[in-house]
């Protein structure tokens, strides 16, 4: 039994995989940063802010903080090529690493007859990552396969699509880290480490239900 646990969990351990993007409960606020598809789709003519602070297990060593800005504009009455633009900044610090991301975002919005609109969406900017880790070894030596302090920035790529319905409801899909863009540790000669920002994709959607209980009476549904 002991071993086929031990070869359990090590065939666990070597298939796993996590997200390197920020987790936030609020995520329906924060659509443009996970979509550039929704870029200026639900602000028709006007200019929207949004900004999300988060610290997770407070006064924790290396709990998970993490703040986000999203500012977009829907440009459709200027000309209908501008349709939706924007900018998203979000810091997420976990443990030793700290990354930083900034995107400028571009969406074209396609309207289809009555039934609603489709967003096609773009971001470029760029993604750092940095970390500064503090080792307390077990001897007085140090291991020199241990990541040093460093701090790597390289371009990033985002892509979605997303739809808004005339029937109160949005359903999208996207990617972000689409280059998937090394960030090269070369400080430190004895051990040069890659770390590469992997894709990830996102299905969302949600249907805001009208006139529950009182004439104003609204209830928002969201799924990530």
């Amino acid at each position: 039994k002991f071993l086929t646990l031990s070869l359990f969990v090590l065939v666990v351990a070597g298939a796993a995989v996590a997200q390197q993007d920020k987790l936030i409960t609020h995520f329906m606020y924060d659509k443009m940063s996970l979509n550039p598809g929704k870029t200026g789709m639900d602000k028709d003519n006007m200019i929207c802010a949004t900004t999300i602070y988060r610290n997770q297990w407070d006064k924790v060593n290396g709990a998970p903080n993490s703040a986000l800005l999203n500012v977009e504009a829907n440009l459709a009455q200027i000309s209908p090529w501008l349709s939706g633009i924007g900018i998203s900044f979000f810091h997420d610090a976990i443990a030793f690493t700290r990354q930083n991301n900034l995107m400028l975002n571009y969406s074209y919005h396609l309207p289809i007859g009555n039934a609603g609109n489709l967003g096609i969406g773009v971001g470029i900017g760029m993604v750092n990552l940095g970390m500064n880790p503090e080792w307390i070894p077990p001897t007085t030596l140090n291991d020199a396969s241990l990541p040093t302090a460093f701090s790597s920035t390289n371009l990033d790529l985002n892509f979605g699509l997303y739809w808004r319905g005339a029937q109160d409801y949005y359903v999208g899909i996207s990617s972000t880290h689409l280059s998937e863009s090394s960030l090269l540790n070369d400080e430190n000669v004895l051990n040069e480490t890659t770390y590469n920002t992997a894709r990830h994709y996102y299905v969302m959607g949600g249907k805001t239900f009208r006139g529950l209980g009182t004439p104003k009476g609204d209830l928002e549904t969201n799924v990530l």
